[in-house]
């Protein structure tokens, strides 16, 4: 599957590597320094309770084009920004399934309004962690 993750956080990290791993096609979204992270050293993630590294490579990408084909979008970042993307995902009609990741308690009509029941998936991560130079530092297991 070909497959744009929508943030470089901690999560969008995980989601990436075990994505990639997997055989999977994908492309990160990030910006600022994360970008300049990624492309250096890809993804790193230091599994806090087996105390073992994971890293792959990973393709990075700093904006999604109206004219970009992905399989799914999974966006995966805090409540509070997910609004200032959606005309940007509105944008591509393209992409065929866009999966909101992360806790919306509010549900999905703003998402449904932008971009149509039928294009849109809500889902919950699990794993835990936090970014530390350019690390991610987390509890996979």
């Amino acid at each position: 599957m070909k497959i744009l993750i929508y943030g470089a956080g901690f999560i969008g990290s995980i989601f990436g590597y075990f994505l990639k791993t997997g055989g999977n096609e994908i492309n990160i979204l990030a910006r600022g320094k994360r970008i300049e992270e990624l492309k250096g050293n890809g993804i790193i993630i230091y599994d806090e309770i087996y105390k073992k590294e994971y890293q792959t490579e990973i393709e990075v990408v700093d904006q999604l084009s109206p004219e970009e084909y992905y399989d799914v979008v999974l966006i995966i970042m805090p409540r509070h920004q997910t609004s200032t993307i959606l005309p940007i995902l509105a944008k591509n009609t393209k992409i065929p399934t866009y999966v909101f990741i992360g806790n919306n308690v509010s549900g999905s009509n703003e998402y449904e309004q932008v971009l149509g029941k039928d294009r849109i998936l809500l889902g919950f991560e699990e794993p835990g962690g936090y970014r530390d130079n350019g690390k991610v530092i987390a509890a996979l297991w």
